[in-house]
C-alpha cells in the first residue's frame, strides 16, 4: 500500500521532536500523542529513530524509520532486517523529509508489517540494511531492549483506541 507523507508529518511530528530532545535514549519509548494514538520508538547513537506509529485516517500502524541517509520520496527501497535469530527481506517507501533540530531527516515505513514485529521479539539488537545510490549500503542498529514491553504497551492502546474510536468496518493493521 503506498502511504501518503501528510499523515506521518501530523501523526509522528511531535513524537519526532520529542525524540529529538533525547537523542540517545536507547530505550524504548511509548505513550500517547496529542491524538491519544499511541506510539513506541527507539533512538540510536546516531540520532536515527525506529518505531511503531499509528494512523487514524487509515486506522493502522506502520513501522517507521527517521534517518538522514538520503532517499527519493516516493522510492520503494529494498531493504534487509537483521537479527540474532536471522534475517528477513523488507521494503521501505521513502516519504517526505521533516527537518528536527536543524537537521533533515528522511522517513521511511518498513512493510510487511509482521515481518518487522516477528524480527523484533525476544532480540536484543536488529540491524536495518538499505542500498544507498553510490553502490553502498547503509546500515542502521538499533537497540531494542525493552521493545517488546513498550510495544505491548503500545499494542494494548492501539486495541482500545480503534475499538472505542470505530467509525467503519474498514480492515486495519495492529
Amino acid at each position: 500500500m503506498k502511504i501518503t507523507s501528510l499523515w506521518i508529518v501530523k501523526a509522528a511530528g511531535a513524537v519526532f521532536a520529542l525524540a529529538a530532545a533525547n537523542p540517545a535514549a536507547a530505550e524504548w519509548i511509548s505513550g500517547k500523542d496529542e491524538e491519544g494514538l499511541p506510539f513506541a520508538y527507539v533512538v540510536n547513537e546516531s540520532r536515527n529513530l525506529f518505531g511503531q506509529w499509528c494512523n487514524k485516517e487509515v486506522d493502522a500502524c506502520f513501522w517507521v524509520l527517521a534517518t538522514q541517509r538520503g532517499c527519493e520520496t516516493g522510492s520503494d527501497v529494498p531493504g534487509v532486517i537483521n537479527t540474532e535469530k536471522g534475517s528477513a527481506a523488507i521494503s521501505m517507501q521513502c516519504l517526505a523529509t521533516t527537518t528536527l533540530d536543524g537537521k533533515l531527516y528522511h522517513r521511511l515505513v518498513l512493510s510487511p508489517f509482521d515481518t518487522v514485529r516477528t524480527a523484533l521479539q525476544g532480540q536484543k539488537r536488529i540491524a536495518l540494511a538499505m542500498p544507498m545510490q553510490d553502490v553502498s549500503f547503509a546500515v542502521l542498529r538499533f537497540n531494542t531492549t525493552g521493545a517488546d514491553a513498550a510495544i505491548g504497551r503500545m499494542e494494548s492502546a492501539v486495541r482500545i483506541y480503534f475499538n472505542t474510536n470505530k467509525k467503519s468496518t474498514k480492515d486495519q493493521s495492529l
